[in-house]
């Protein structure tokens, strides 16, 4: 029996953690946000600090996909703490990624388990899915972006 793909465990220094209760806060707003103006008008007044900067907690202004792979590790952890949805955690991530630069993309994909549809928030940065095993594309069919086409064939039965 094949085990399941884990995500790769990292290491953060004392100063990295400090950024942890402040990204708990923002995932609570970004959830009343969410409830309150759907996931685009969320995106778009995700909250933000002048304060804290949790992109400096990992050490790097630029955020290389090491470091955003590190303030999504941040986040997860945060996202413990006050029961973050994927989503709510997504939209924070995104948010934070896209403010000093780095061009990343929400992803919401679905799939069918027992009869059940289900899906799923992730972001990803030069096609990499951040805090989240390598394999979430073939776990959940991202929906349609753009020019792609999502098979829809995989889901009825």
């Amino acid at each position: 029996m094949a085990s399941a793909p884990t995500r790769r465990r990292l290491r953060h220094t004392p100063s990295a953690w400090v950024a942890v209760p402040w990204l708990a806060v923002r995932l609570m707003v970004v959830r009343q946000r969410l409830r309150r103006l759907g996931v685009n008008a969320a995106q778009c007044a995700a909250p933000g600090s002048p304060t804290m900067d949790p992109a400096a907690a990992v050490g790097e202004p630029s955020l290389s996909l090491e470091a955003a792979e590190q303030l999504a590790s941040l986040i997860v952890a945060a996202g413990r703490l006050v029961g973050a949805r994927c989503l709510e955690r997504a939209v924070l991530l995104q948010t934070i990624l896209r403010r000093h630069g780095a061009p990343a993309n929400l992803r919401i994909g679905v799939r069918r388990n027992a009869g059940e549809l289900q899906a799923h928030a992730w972001v990803e940065l030069q096609g990499v899915p951040l805090a989240e095993p390598p394999t979430v594309r073939e776990r959940f069919a991202p929906l349609r972006r753009g020019d792609e086409e999502l098979d829809l064939a995989r889901f009825v039965s």
